[in-house]
């Protein structure tokens, strides 16, 4: 049996790691980490292209698949510290 997997989870990840951001403020700021994890945001996006309206439910499902592939990307390169909100400087977020 297959198992399809959800990717509006991926908001729910990146709350539990202290997120306290919107559903379009993470998406933004996880699109935004791309180039520093070293992945080209603009190609996923081209190779997911939706036509639904913004905001309607297909359009959010899109931009969480989108979203999850981005963090996914950073995880799997050992950037993790890039979603994490308070990683800036170090691991508990003070200067090093």
């Amino acid at each position: 049996m297959r198992v399809r997997r959800d990717p509006m989870r991926v908001y729910e990840l990146l709350r539990l790691l202290g997120h306290g951001l919107t559903e379009d403020e993470l998406a933004e700021f996880v699109v935004g980490l791309a180039d520093a994890a070293g992945m080209r945001a603009d190609t996923i996006i081209d190779d997911r292209p939706c036509s639904a309206p913004v905001g309607s439910e297909e359009w959010r499902l899109n931009r969480a698949w989108i979203v999850s592939v981005i963090v996914s990307g950073i995880v799997r390169v050992g950037r993790l510290a890039l979603l994490l909100p308070d990683a800036e400087n170090g691991p508990d977020g003070d200067a090093e």
